[in-house]
């Protein structure tokens, strides 16, 4: 029955992809400038709303946020900002 429920969920992202298994998705895009940003929240909140349709709800003790970067702060000597 779940499979059912989620079926869709791919369809419903402007900018963003998704990857599925089992019961945990993945919610992914580039952001390189602001307008990216703006997107992927775009994005989050249509999942909001997806979730919200079928009467689903994501367990926020397993949402990670991953900032994936090559800038490098000379100053600082690490990775990130």
């Amino acid at each position: 029955m779940f499979l059912v429920c989620i079926n869709d969920i791919s369809d419903i992202f402007q900018s963003s992809s998704i990857k599925l298994f089992a019961d945990d998705a993945l919610l992914y895009r580039p952001v390189n400038t602001l307008e990216d940003s703006v997107k992927f929240q775009e994005d989050l909140a249509s999942l909001e709303q997806w979730a919200s349709q079928w009467k689903m709800s994501f367990n926020t003790e397993k949402c990670l946020f991953y900032d994936l970067t090559t800038f490098f702060c000379p100053a600082s000597g690490s990775k990130g900002s």
